[in-house]
């Protein structure tokens, strides 16, 4: 009798403990990871979600997922018209890159789940559709939230690699030209001088010896071109990583 008492402890505390079931089957504990079928969100080494999941309705799961897209979405776009990305995070578009190659697949999930998803924000759901629109909120939720977490990891791989993993002739050509953009980026250097900068990186970058993601070549190549060389040449200088050496021989 004390043993089934003990046990019946046991399961109420544990029940306590785990907090009520989410959708799917699905538990929290306090404070702790959300747990979604065979997924794992923490909060603590990727972007967590906002709100506690258990606590959002069909529409508030699809704004939530929008938000979790949308701030990819910026962070790609930042990435995108940084000239310094070409060395500083040359993975991120490489897609035998394992973590890169994650990202860009839960990026396609996100933008084929998204049409049918947000239209769930502009029409009244009828209450025979519910079940559908909850299951489509959710696997929506799930897609952004896996994109966050996959562009975190390859970002952060891609800063920490940098150029480590590419041949020497690469390594050195853009090393190159992270010393001619801090030179150009010197406020003593002239205008004679910076152009000459601006000239010699896109020789540089134009050199299809060096092997870098061809959509990453060309956008290099086109914010060099006088249009956006202004632009490119008011930030502070920037000294990268031990693996890449801003003024090389």
């Amino acid at each position: 009798m004390l043993d089934l008492l003990v046990v019946m402890v046991f399961v109420v505390v544990l029940v306590a403990l785990l907090g009520p079931p989410l959708e799917n089957g699905s538990r929290r504990a306090p404070g702790g990871p959300i747990l979604l079928g065979d997924i794992l969100f923490r909060g603590a080494g990727s972007p967590a979600l906002s709100v506690d999941y258990r606590r959002l309705d069909i529409q508030e799961k699809v704004r939530e997922a929008m938000r979790l897209r949308d701030g990819v979405a910026a962070e790609w776009i930042e990435y995108v018209q940084d000239l310094r990305s070409v060395y500083l995070r040359p993975l991120l578009e490489d897609v035998s890159v394992p973590t890169t190659a994650r990202f860009f697949q839960c990026r396609e999930r996100v933008e084929n789940l998204a049409p049918l998803a947000e239209l769930l924000l502009q029409r009244p759901i009828k209450p025979a559709d519910r079940a559908k629109a909850a299951s489509r909120a959710t696997e929506y939720l799930t897609a952004a939230a896996e994109l966050a977490t996959a562009w975190t990891a390859a970002d952060e791989n891609a800063r920490a690699v940098g150029i480590g993993l590419m041949d020497s002739k690469t390594k050195a050509s853009l090393g190159k030209v992270r010393s001619l953009l801090n030179r150009a980026q010197d406020e003593r250097t002239g205008a004679a001088e910076r152009e000459n900068c601006r000239q010699r990186i896109l020789q540089i970058l134009s050199d299809m010896d060096i092997r870098i993601a061809g959509p990453a070549r060309e956008r290099a190549v086109a914010q060099v071109q006088p249009t956006q060389w202004r632009q490119l040449t008011a930030p502070p200088v920037d000294f990268g990583q031990e693996d890449q050496q801003p003024y090389p021989d």
